[in-house]
Parts: C-alpha cells; structure tokens; sequence
C-alpha cells in the first residue's frame, strides 16, 4: 500500500491503521522480505534526493522562494530536521563535485553519515579510494579515519629567554639584612582598688 502524497488529517490515522493491518498479515518470510525491499527503497531515494538537492542548490531556487539559505528552505519548506539538512546538504555539496556519491548511496555502500564525517577530507585524487575503504564502518571506526587524514602538526620547542635583571640591581646579594629588634613597652601599673562604701540605711 502507497501512502498519497498528501493526507486529510482525519484520514492519517485510518491510513496508518491500514498499513498495520497489512504488516500483521504478513507471514514472517514476507515480512522480511518486504521490510528488506523497503530499505533498499530508501537507499535509493536517499541517492535520488541528494542528487536533486545537489542541482537545487546550483540553480540557488531558495533564494526566489524568499529564503536565505538552502538550510533554511530544507527546514521551513521540506520539513526536515536540523540535523537531516545538514547531512543532506553536505551530501549534496559532495556530489556536486564527485558524483559517484550518487550511486555508493543508492546502492547502500555508504550513507549520510559517512559522507557528513569525510566530505571535508575528499579530493579528486583519494575520494574514490576512500569512500571505497569507508564501506561497512561504522560511526566510531569513519571518525578515526577521519582524524588520520587530517594529523596535527608536530610541536616545536620553544626556547624563551629570561628576563634580564634591571641593571642597577647586583647580580650577587647578600643574605637580607635583619629586620629591627622591637621592644615591647613595658605594661601599665595597674590602678589600686578602692576599698568598697558602706551603704547607709
């Protein structure tokens, strides 16, 4: 069952409901057969949008259709998430210069992902062979790839010279003198007692 391209809000959750009561008659070998194809579906529309995002972005459309960014118009216009038009057009701006992207999407070799960690690191001369190495790694594994093409530059010691005294200062000083002997004052003689008065009645 193919869902319309547009949906009646009161008719989304009959459809949805359709689509279930097709999955529970399924056997198990047709369910994952069919859940299997479906993936493959994706794969190659994935393939197929960036593609049509790549020539999107060319001929600049969002900018007549009162956007400022083709980030923008993925978000507001296509409904993307924040997070799927970044690695679209990423993928998109990828293709537009190696087009063999295309295909390595639609055929499931590599997805957004991996095009979002390397584009940064392809050139003409290693993208074939290092989507090629990418293939079946997972998150963890395309980042250390990434960071190996990318190596930070070697240290170099720094030799700073020390500040120079002031030149009225010796070089040499002997131990600081003493500080003065302070005597302390003698204490206050203290003031006699008076002998108490005796109170009159």
């Amino acid at each position: 069952m193919s869902a319309p391209d547009s949906l009646p809000t009161a008719h989304v959750g009959s459809w949805a409901m359709a689509v279930f009561e097709q999955c529970h008659g399924l056997s198990d070998e047709e369910l994952a057969v069919r859940l299997k194809k479906l993936c493959g579906v994706r794969q190659k529309v994935s393939g197929v949008l960036v593609a049509y995002l790549s020539e999107f972005a060319g001929r600049r459309l969002y900018a007549p259709a009162g956007f400022s960014s083709l980030f923008v118009y993925c978000v507001k216009e296509l409904g993307l998430s924040e997070s799927s038009a970044y690695k679209l057009i990423l993928a998109a701006r990828a293709a537009s210069r190696f087009p063999g992207i295309i295909a390595l999407l639609a055929e499931g070799r590599l997805n957004l992902s991996a095009i979002r960690i390397l584009a940064p690191h392809l050139s003409p001369d290693n993208w074939e062979k290092l989507l090629t190495q990418a293939e079946g790694m997972n998150a963890r594994q395309l980042e250390v790839l990434a960071v190996t093409l990318s190596p930070k530059p070697d240290r170099r010691d720094v030799i700073r010279a020390l500040p120079q005294p002031p030149a009225d200062l010796p070089l040499t000083q002997g131990p600081p003198p003493c500080p003065p002997e302070v005597h302390s004052a003698p204490p206050l003689p203290l003031r006699p007692r008076l002998p108490a008065r005796a109170s009159s009645r």
